[in-house]
Parts: structure tokens; C-alpha cells; sequence
């Protein structure tokens, strides 16, 4: 849990931002992670620092901000806290086994259970996919998959994703989850909280 050397070159889970300053560097660093595309927590530790300076550090990209003097068993409690919010539970040995059907449209789950999207259902699922564990934001989703003029807070995204977990059905639709701000994930894993709580939300596990 150490600062990246570069931004984006970090497969940490978190990462601390040790800012010895007025706070300015810490605000340039978050923000050139998260531009990066670094998916993991981001916590600053700081002396006194205005209020507006840990707003905008915040409003950057950090997710947490601490000014000293801190409790480290705490601090350290609440970052493993935002990286189980992040970036999940702790890895399993056992996960739902995905394959891709060549049609561009079918997704195998376990082997048995064949599912058609829409196209654009699919991009995302892929997309997702490629990028399992991580959050993807509504606005990358829009740049990346759908490639056209939408506005990064067009509801497409959301229309796509509920149209797949739809399709997914009642005891998949929890692998395409959710939240507010950080957008989308893929989490194949059935030992996690999703998985034991078949989330998301039950209005997306297919119509009756």
C-alpha cells in the first residue's frame, strides 16, 4: 500500500498519498490516477489543511482525506474497508465460468446456461468482462463501448446494463453490479457479498 511510481502503472488495491504541503500535490496526484484509470482506493494523510483544499482533493479523485495526527489502526481499518468497496472481498477459489459464444451475442455460464443480449448488451458484458473486479465509470462506458456523441450522463448505460441483467436472469444477474459514482463492474466470484445476497436489486432479476 505505497504511492505508484508512475500513474496507472499500480496494481495496488490502495494507495496512500503522504502530502507534506499545502495539499496541492496530493489533489494533482489523485486526479492523475484516477485519468489514468487506476480503479484501487486512493487515502491522503496530511497535516492541517484548509476545508476547501480536502474538498477539492475528494472532488479529484481521493477517497478518503486524513489530516494528522491520525489513529493508524483506525486509518488502516478504513482503508481495507474502501478497498472491499472498491475492488471486493477477498478472492475465492470458486467463481461462475464464462464463455463467449462466437455469434457476438452469447454468453455460456457454467457451461449449461445460454444467454442471448442485444449487441450493445453485450459490448458491455465483454467490456465488463475484460476488466472483472474493477469499476468502470457510466462516462468510460459511454467513450469506450459506445463510441458515439452521448453525453457522459446519458441513462444509455444504465438501459444496456439492465437489459443484461435482465437477460442474465435470477441466479446471474448479481455478476453485473453497480454504484453510485463508480459506475460498473464484472465480479465472477460466488463467495462474495453480491453473490451471497443475489444482488443487485431484485427489479433486475428478470421479469416473472
Amino acid at each position: 500500500m505505497v504511492e505508484a511510481p508512475r500513474a496507472g502503472t499500480s496494481t495496488a488495491d490502495a494507495i496512500v498519498l503522504l502530502e507534506a504541503g499545502s495539499g496541492e500535490w496530493a489533489i494533482e496526484r489523485a486526479g492523475a490516477l484516477r485519468g489514468a484509470g487506476y480503479h484501487g482506493a486512493v487515502a491522503v494523510v496530511s497535516g492541517p489543511v484548509h476545508e476547501h483544499t480536502v474538498r477539492s482533493g475528494l472532488g479529484a479523485g481521493a477517497h478518503a482525506w486524513h489530516c494528522a495526527p491520525i489513529q493508524p489502526g483506525v486509518f488502516a481499518a478504513q482503508v481495507r474497508s474502501l478497498v472491499a468497496r472498491l475492488v471486493g472481498d477477498p478472492p475465492g477459489s470458486d467463481g461462475v465460468k464464462i464463455e463467449i459464444g462466437a455469434d457476438g451475442r452469447t454468453i455460456i455460464l457454467n457451461g449449461t446456461k445460454r444467454v442471448r443480449t442485444t449487441p450493445r448488451a453485450f459490448e458491455i458484458f465483454v467490456f465488463l468482462l475484460q476488466r472483472r473486479g474493477h469499476f468502470v465509470t457510466q462516462g468510460e462506458l459511454i467513450a469506450k463501448v459506445f463510441r458515439t456523441n452521448h453525453e457522459p450522463g446519458s441513462s444509455a448505460p444504465r438501459v444496456h446494463v439492465a437489459e443484461l441483467r435482465n437477460a442474465l436472469g435470477p441466479d446471474f444477474a448479481w455478476i453485473v453490479q453497480s454504484a453510485d459514482r463508480l459506475g460498473y463492474r464484472v465480479d465472477l466470484r460466488t463467495d462474495s457479498t453480491p453473490a451471497r445476497l443475489k444482488l443487485p436489486h431484485r427489479r433486475y432479476r428478470g421479469r416473472s
